[in-house]
Parts: structure tokens; sequence; C-alpha cells
């Protein structure tokens, strides 16, 4: 007869399979763990570029409808971390009527318009447009008074200023503008707007960096400027720098972000461009001081 013997599970084989369950369960947890780094990673990076993506959506789409595509000196001087520029607030434009003497318009402190009502305009700002010249100025409204015949509207200029531009029949032209800025404050890291007339509000905040870039072209060349070149502290569409002219082409923005994860900062940047001249109402090549 033969005897059957039952074999027992030894402490050794417990031992290595103890072991090798613990070498699984490693492997495995540090798979998941690395694949959470990593989609924690992935998560705070798509945030954050969704928000810079989305802060400089609006830069643009702002700077794209600016009349003229006009770089200002207010409410902020343009540089490399603010820009001003001029938006329309209402109207296509208003037709300035032939003065009395039309080589004494540019010193002239008032210009008669046609309209239905400018009782609005006090205390805004236009911005008169010599089309034919491209050049254009922009004044703050003090006063409105009623012409001689009906529609007809004199606007008063405050403080001090007279017109700059030259007048020409049927190519000048009054606009409702308001003049619009945005400041970059590295100590609050905080991105602002206000208009020359509003209080200065927080457009984004947590912003790491916010550059500006002035880009111009000669037709064949591209040059990048970190202010852009201006006359009598006013921004200029085109410049001659004695070699030839220079056109204001687009503005670039660059914004920075944090991004925490783990631990970790790490930084994230989203560029967008505003191809000045490609807008259509990119026509006027100096926007003067007024006087």
């Amino acid at each position: 007869m033969t005897a059957s013997r039952q074999r027992g599970v030894t402490l050794v084989e417990i031992l290595i399979a103890l072991a090798v369950f613990s070498v699984v369960m490693a492997i495995a947890y540090g798979a998941i763990n690395g694949s959470l780094r990593v989609q924690a990673d992935q998560e705070a990076a798509t945030t954050t570029q969704g928000k810079l993506r989305r802060i400089v959506e609006v830069i643009t789409q702002d700077l794209r409808g600016a009349v003229f595509g006009s770089i200002t000196t207010q409410p902020y001087a343009s540089d490399n971390s603010q820009v001003s520029f001029l938006m329309l607030t209402g109207g296509a434009g208003y037709t300035v009527l032939q003065p009395a003497l039309a080589n004494s318009f540019p010193d002239e402190t008032e210009a008669r318009i046609l309209m239905n009502e400018a009782d609005r305009l006090r205390g805004k700002q236009v911005a008169m447009i010599n089309s034919t010249r491209r050049e254009g100025v922009v004044l703050p409204v003090e006063s409105v008074r009623p012409g001689l015949t009906s529609g007809e509207w004199i606007l008063q200029w405050g403080g001090g200023c007279s017109n700059t531009v030259q007048y020409d029949l049927n190519s000048t032209l009054i606009f409702e503008v308001e003049t619009t800025g945005l400041r970059y404050d590295p100590d609050s890291r905080t991105i602002r707007t206000t208009s020359a007339a509003g209080a200065e509000a927080p457009f984004a905040f947590d912003i790491a960096d916010f550059r500006i870039e002035y880009i111009y072209t000669d037709g064949t060349d591209v040059r990048t400027q970190v202010t852009p070149h201006t006359v009598a502290g006013v921004p200029q569409r085109v410049y001659d720098d004695g070699s030839g002219e220079w056109y204001l082409q687009r503005l670039q923005f660059v914004v920075g972000a944090d991004a925490e994860s783990r631990g970790q900062t790490i930084q994230h940047a989203h560029t967008g461009q505003v191809d000045l001249s490609s807008n259509e109402d990119f026509r006027v090549e100096e926007i003067r001081p007024c006087k």
C-alpha cells in the first residue's frame, strides 16, 4: 500500500510570496503615483494656459477694435509693460464744416460739425481725423452750443487745446472715442485697466510676466522694439530713420503665470499678436497732441 503525504506551505515559501507581492505592489504604486503626478502637472498646466489664453484673447480683441489702430499716451505712456489706445464709442464720424479761414484751422479752439444732437459730447473726448492727410488729434470737449443752422453744432475744446490737424473739405471728421489702457504692476502681479476718465481697476491677477513688443517693417526687414517710436511723446504708426520708412505692423503680447504642482513652481506663458496692418480702420499714420 502506498502512503500519501500532504505537504504544507513552508515559512520560506510564504516569505518569498510576500516579497514578490511587495515588489509587484511597489511597481504598481510607482506607476499609479507617477501617473497621478503627470496628471496633476497636466491639469495645472492646462488650467494656467487656459487662463493666459483668455487674457490674451481679451487684450487682442480690444486692440483689434482700436480706432485707426492708434496707440496713444493716455491714460498710460505706451511702453513694454503698458499700452494705451483709442476705442470708438459711437457714431461713424461727423462732418467738420469748413472754417472761415482754412489756414487758421490748426490754431482754432473750436470746430463746427454736422450732427443731430451733440450735447452728449460735452465732457468727453473726440478724435478729429483728416483721412486725406492721414493725421488726427484727440481733443476734450468742454462746451457744446448750437450753430446758426439746423444740425450745426459748435464744439469748444477744453484744457487749453486747439486743433493741430489741417482742414480738407470732405476729409475731416469728428469721431466719438475713449482712450483705454492696460498696465502691468509687478509688485501686485496684476494687470490693470482704465480709461482716461475712469478709475483704474484690476483686469487679471497672479500674473508673473507681462511684456509688449512693437514690431515694425519697412516692407523687407522686420524690427522689434520694446517701446513705440514717438513724436512729441505720441506713438506714431510710421517713422523715417534716415534709411527709409518703418511702419508699425503689429503688437505682440507675452503673458506669463506660475503653476503650482507637487511643491514646484513652473512658469507658463502665452503669446498673442494684433496685426495692425490688416485692420480696416488702421488708416491714420499720425495722432498729434493738441496744443
